[in-house]
């Protein structure tokens, strides 16, 4: 039966009866031991008088590495523990970074070894004896191996100036890490492409080649800020190469738009408030949506004519929605909502709405109501109502009408009719002197909304 190892007092107790290999980062070194010249040990199991043994003067040279100078030599000496002066050759020292075993090489004749080993990054390494039959398990503390970051760049080739939203671009570029003074290509490192926001949002992320060369692929889908991050080798104080960051890149991304749905009034009088609503939304590559903030103007043309006239703008919500007052004139008007060419750089690609046909109606009033002679009815009729109102023309040439009622009698007759000529006014003679009372009437016509005059 074979006897447990004990621990040698003041020591650490024994943990390891195999070999272990190094996992270093994405970029893990394992240096075998044939490549260094030395074999790689089995370990064993110490038998009850196994002779105690100690590691003295482990160390690694230099004790700081940076990127391209990541060579360290170990050394330290095996030795029986009380006489620290036999050394103990021929035996197999495992060199472990971590916790995992990374070299072993073989000892002296006074029990003194040294491996050289190229490292992944900084980190703590130290030196194990997993013992035999004749000796017993020992191992060092640990011996920090720092890292000196070295400084690194990014840098972006030519991107277009605008592209539509939905459009895939490619990132490309190199990253370069400073080396002795001068720039060289840094391959396996992770780049990340970055929308610039209050809160940077990762769009995605790759590895840079042999060449220091990256290609990052993303859909624009506004007029973005982006920039390319190079993320630190490791954490520090262990890191061979620091972070650094691409110069931001503006990409104009340009939105196709539509007018989505129009609402107008069912109704509506030239002098009252005019309001249009509806829904415009972008396309974002994949879907129709709202965006905030997104220039909406309104037209209308007078049904028989060509020339569209602008009435009135709004901009949308989050949503899309927008609303908004419209300047009007009297008549059956066709309607059409615009997005324009504008804003940021155009990032809105012209659009139009079909086009609406709704009737705006003009208020009319009789006023200045005259008789002369019991024979002659004089009257004006306008559209301009109130004092300080807007006028949309003369109502001209339109019919009004001239009732009579005899003084006594509640029924009014129809006298006849006259057109307002030019300025809207009303003249109209009847042939025989009446005793009564007299009114004009213009009908509703047209757009012209109907009106009375006072009694005469």
């Amino acid at each position: 039966m074979r006897a447990s190892r004990r621990p040698v007092p003041g020591r650490h107790a024994p943990t390891r009866l195999t070999r272990r290999r190094l996992v270093f980062g994405a970029s893990a070194v394992l240096l075998a031991g044939a490549a260094l010249g030395v074999r790689v040990a089995l370990g064993g199991q110490a038998s009850a008088s196994t002779t105690p043994v100690i590691i003295t003067g482990f160390a690694a040279t230099p004790a700081t590495i940076t990127y391209g100078h990541t060579t360290v030599t170990v050394s330290g000496k095996l030795v029986e523990y009380g006489r620290q002066t036999t050394g103990v050759p021929g035996e197999q020292v495992q060199i472990e970074f971590g916790t995992s075993t990374a070299i072993s090489t073989s000892t002296g004749a006074d029990g003194s070894f040294s491996a050289t080993v190229s490292l992944p990054k900084g980190g703590n390494m130290f030196a194990e004896f997993n013992g035999d039959t004749a000796y017993g398990y020992t191992r060092t503390g640990t011996v920090a191996i720092y890292a000196s970051a070295a400084e690194t760049r990014v840098t972006l080739n030519g991107l277009p100036a605008s592209v539509l939203a939905g459009t895939e671009l490619t990132f490309t570029g190199k990253a370069e890490v400073k080396v002795a003074g001068s720039w060289e290509p840094l391959p396996g490192a992770r780049v990340e492409l970055d929308q610039v926001t209050s809160s940077p949002l990762e769009v995605t992320s790759g590895t840079t080649g042999s060449g220091g060369r990256f290609s990052l692929p993303a859909t624009v889908t506004a007029l973005d800020q982006y920039r390319v991050t190079l993320d630190a080798q490791a954490a520090a104080p262990h890191s061979l190469y620091g972070s650094s960051q691409s110069n931001v890149v503006l990409i104009g991304g340009s939105y196709r738009t539509r007018i989505a749905a129009v609402s107008l009034p069912d109704t509506s009088e030239a002098h009252q408030s005019f309001t249009v609503t509806g829904v415009a939304q972008v396309w974002n590559g994949a879907a129709w949506s709202g965006y905030a903030g997104m220039p909406v103007q309104y037209y209308y043309r007078v049904q028989g004519t060509s020339t569209w006239v602008y009435a009135g703008a709004a901009q949308t919500d989050a949503s899309g929605g927008f609303t908004g007052l419209a300047s009007v004139q009297p008549g059956q008007l066709d309607w059409q909502i615009r997005v324009p060419a504008s804003g940021d750089g155009n990032k809105f690609l012209p659009s139009a709405s079909t086009t609406y046909t709704g009737w705006v109606t003009d208020q009319t009033c009789v006023t200045g109501l005259t008789v002369s002679r019991r024979t002659e009815v004089q009257a004006q009729v306008q559209d301009s109502c109130a004092a300080g109102q807007q006028s949309f023309g003369e109502v001209s040439g339109q019919v009004a009408e001239v009732y009579y009622r005899p003084r006594g009698s509640t029924t009014w007759s129809l006298l006849g009719q006259a057109r307002t000529d030019a300025n809207g006014f009303v003249d109209y003679t009847n042939g025989d002197a009446l005793r009564g009372y007299f009114k004009v009437v213009f009908p509703a016509q047209g757009y012209y909304l109907g009106s009375t005059s006072q009694t005469e």
